[in-house]
């Protein structure tokens, strides 16, 4: 059954190998559309190309076991390749990679049938030429659309960066290899999407007007839009889009050693004078959530002695913002989870 599945995929990939006539190129017109779905091929084509590089070497005497990686990757990279539709004009250089990731297979495949035979070579060379004439064809079509290309192939081997300790984080056991992967997968995205530091003076800013002016706010990561400080152990988290506070909280710990933040749980302020300056804070800091049109639901933890002051909107209580104080009126915690809701609202009728 094996030996069947195995000559039915390759006979499969020998009828792919047949050079398809092309089409004559169209009369070429600068789109959005057209751009856009050449990126997003380009974008695609190009980590399954960056894949079989990684593990398909020039090397005619690679070890049985990378060939049997080789083989995989490219016959998974084909399957991926053979599942995209890329825009018309992309036809032959979609045909061109399928066809080294094709020869590729054979190669792969031919060695581990007869490792001391050298005969794969051939396939071997002309899968690299292939990948050469694809890189050629998706370049053009990219520098037609505008793109800058250094900063665009930049872009993929990030990404194919990121997804290779993606893969790394999912097979490690160990939970402090897990921590270290995870760790230097966070600084490969911030060094990649984070603001510069003039860019986030305004962030800086908004910390140090709740923090103190003397304070010291330690920029830490960014996240997609979100980008965290930390004030000492109390940690801030900013949506770089706007500069609006999300999250106050208290810096992540690694392990129970590390210090814990510690709170003032003098009693100072009453109930209702902490809820005037819950409603205060969230004026001043998300002035666009109305509290009068949401609904409280506001608790006291006993165990804590923390005030939790929260409101919710008609529809859901997922779409929430809270704030929560000690007895003495330091701030625990505060999140605005409306601030995506209601600024793209603001943002689409401007």
């Amino acid at each position: 059954m094996k030996h069947t599945l195995i000559v039915f995929i390759l006979m499969v990939l020998v009828a792919c190998t047949s050079p398809v006539s092309p089409s004559p190129e169209p009369e070429l017109t600068q789109s959005p559309d057209l751009c856009s779905g050449i990126e997003q091929w380009a974008t695609e084509a190009s980590k399954y190309d960056d894949s079989l590089s990684d593990v398909c070497s020039g090397n005619p005497n690679v070890l049985r076991e990378d060939a049997a990686k080789c083989r995989q990757a490219a016959l998974n990279a084909w399957q991926s390749l053979s599942e995209m539709s890329p825009p018309l004009i992309t036809v032959s250089a979609h045909d061109t990679l399928r066809r080294a990731m094709v020869y590729q297979f054979h190669s792969a495949n031919d060695y581990l049938d007869n490792p001391r035979e050298s005969l794969f070579q051939a396939s071997h060379n002309e899968s690299v030429d292939l990948l050469r004439d694809f890189r050629e064809r998706r370049d053009l079509m990219l520098a037609f659309c505008g793109y800058n290309l250094s900063e665009f192939l930049a872009d993929i081997e990030w990404a194919h960066t990121v997804d290779n300790y993606n893969q790394q984080m999912m097979l490690a056991d160990d939970p402090v290899e897990y921590e270290r992967l995870k760790e230097e997968k966070r600084k490969i995205i911030d060094d990649h999407i984070a603001r510069p530091a003039d860019e986030r003076v305004h962030a800086v800013e908004l910390i140090k007007s709740i923090a103190g002016k003397e304070a010291v706010v330690e920029y830490l990561y960014t996240t997609d839009v979100l980008e965290s400080y930390a004030v000492g152990l109390t940690l801030f988290v900013i949506d770089r889009t706007s500069d609006t506070l999300i999250q106050i909280n208290e810096v992540p710990r690694n392990s129970t050693s590390d210090p814990k933040r510690e709170l003032d749980l003098t009693p100072r302020f009453t109930q209702e004078e902490l809820d005037r300056m819950a409603r205060e804070f969230i004026q001043t800091y998300a002035p666009y959530v109305d509290l009068d049109s949401l609904i409280p639901d506001h608790h006291f933890a006993e165990s804590s002695q923390y005030y939790w002051f929260r409101w919710n909107t008609a529809e859901t209580k997922h779409v929430f913002v809270q704030i929560a104080y000690t007895p003495a009126g330091e701030i625990v915690a505060y999140t605005n989870a409306i601030n995506h809701i209601i600024g793209q609202t603001q943002e689409a009728t401007k």
